[in-house]
């Protein structure tokens, strides 16, 4: 219930968007394997919060964290994205 009801739909739609992004077919493997290592970046963090929080030496994350977090998190899949497009222009 919860993959088709919501993963299913959030991970197809991630997957147009990066298929879109990188002109190719949205249900190849390929970018079904990519679009789930992305989301999986993402989960990951969620999943290891509190490694983060003792790294940082904090009891909770702040409004800077999370902005660093999330620019972070941007970053590694926009760099991604941009390296995989940039290879293809060049094969």
């Amino acid at each position: 219930m919860m993959y088709t009801g919501v993963i299913q739909h959030v991970h197809k739609t991630y997957t147009r968007l990066i298929a879109l992004y990188l002109d190719k077919p949205h249900d190849s493997p390929e970018m079904v394997v990519l679009a789930y290592t992305c989301v999986s970046q993402i989960v990951s963090l969620w999943h290891t919060r509190e490694t983060l929080l003792r790294r940082l030496g904090k009891t909770q994350l702040e409004a800077e964290d999370l902005d660093l977090l999330k620019n972070t998190l941007f970053t590694n899949v926009r760099l991604v994205l941009t390296g995989l497009a940039a290879s293809e222009t060049r094969t």
